[in-house]
């Protein structure tokens, strides 16, 4: 068994970012239903993240993030036990800090559902 002063670390570690962070996030969504067979959604939400960093030293790093998604989407029922749905959702984050990064994305999506 090695004691444990024998070897003390010297290199670099990964900080810790806490996982407890506090949102405030609002959201706003609509359903329309055209139809008995086709249906058409929207929504919008804007989030804003804080996120707090434990340094090695011990110091604590703030931060904070802004997410906004957008979403439209569409369902087709051409029968009792078939749904066909599609999307599309725009996604992205800003940040000043280095405790997240920015990004950007969109995303589509197209699935069927059959029901027995």
């Amino acid at each position: 068994m090695v004691p444990a002063n024998a070897c003390p670390f010297t290199g670099n570690a990964t900080p810790f970012v806490s996982n407890s962070r506090y949102s405030t996030m609002a959201r706003l969504g609509a359903t329309y239903v055209a139809t008995g067979k086709i249906e058409l959604n929207a929504f919008v939400s804007l989030e804003k993240d804080r996120l707090t960093q434990q340094n090695l030293d011990g110091s604590i790093e703030k931060g904070s993030a802004v997410n906004s998604r957008v979403q439209l989407g569409a369902k087709y029922a051409p029968t009792r036990n078939i749904d066909l749905l599609c999307s599309y959702r725009y996604e992205a984050r800003s940040t000043e800090s280095n405790l997240t990064s920015p990004y950007s994305g969109n995303i589509f999506l197209c699935s069927a559902e059959l029901f027995l």
